[in-house]
């Protein structure tokens, strides 16, 4: 047979289990609001920042007509015996990118479509860049197919960038 159990001995333990429970969520629930909070604010500073960098390395590569200097270099390229080459070389600081480059490990707190635009559009400059420094395919004398690509991809970069800035 079991054991009976008396209220007078069951209430305080559901009481007190209770109140534990009570306390401990009154406790955690503005803690975690707080959490939240910071990392929203966290959020959308990060992604301010990287969208600034992103618009002002747009408008430098605008301001200096890179992508037009690439295009008439393949226009004047292919008017010319096939085989000839031309050398296109921009002098680049490393920390042209200092902002994505010290918080590309946090860019996932940025929202996810920014994040990934932000992500492509360097990926893409960093690509042109490897063309037109010291030991690139364009910096060392390019036919008009490596202008052509690059030209490409810097396109596409300032395109990826303008909507980057466009969206917020």
């Amino acid at each position: 047979m079991m054991a009976e159990i008396e209220p007078n001995t069951l209430i305080p333990a559901v009481t007190g289990i209770l109140g534990a429970f009570v306390g401990s969520v009154a406790t955690g629930i503005p803690i975690l609001l707080a959490e939240w909070c910071k990392s929203r604010k966290e959020s959308t500073q990060l992604k301010s920042s990287l969208v600034a960098e992103v618009a002002a390395l747009v408008e430098i590569a605008e301001k200096r007509e890179y992508l037009r200097g690439l295009q008439g270099f393949c226009d004047f390229l292919q008017g010319q015996p096939e085989g000839t080459t031309r050398n296109f070389l921009v002098r680049i600081p490393k920390h042209y990118s200092r902002i994505y480059q010290a918080n590309a490990d946090r860019i996932g707190i940025v929202d996810a479509s920014t994040a990934r635009k932000i992500v492509q559009f360097h990926q893409f400059v960093d690509a042109v860049i490897q063309d037109v420094v010291p030991g690139g395919t364009l910096y060392q004398g390019g036919g008009v197919n490596a202008f052509v690509q690059t030209t490409n991809i810097l396109d596409r970069a300032l395109q990826l960038g303008r909507e980057i800035s466009d969206d917020t």
